[in-house]
């Protein structure tokens, strides 16, 4: 399994843990008859939840190794930002905890 994978899971199990309604969004386009389908909206978070009490959106982008933002995740981020979301982008299962115990729930 990847490390990108791994941490991936990690993440989902510790929400679960906590109660949260999350899930992983695979945005991988589709391969059809056709040829190829791209996914309908590029730069969606790995992992989209809903945060407790305030219903407050949670996106979490998962960046392994030498892995970078490209320009649509950057864009996703501030427009779930600007909404009054919140966006992490993690590196691994430590970061992830140390930024979402910062979060205000």
């Amino acid at each position: 399994m990847s490390a990108t994978n791994e941490t991936t899971k990690q993440i989902l199990q510790y929400l679960f843990d906590q109660r949260v309604f999350a899930w992983r969004q695979n945005t991988v386009g589709i391969p059809t008859e056709r040829g190829w389908r791209t996914a309908a909206k590029t730069g969606v978070a790995d992992i989209l939840a809903v945060l407790p009490k305030n219903g407050r959106l949670l996106a979490v982008e998962v960046k392994t190794g030498r892995d970078t933002l490209r320009p649509e995740q950057l864009g996703f981020g501030r427009n779930i930002e600007a909404m009054g979301g919140v966006y992490l982008v993690v590196k691994d299962f430590p970061d992830f905890l140390d930024k979402w115990n910062s979060i205000p729930l």
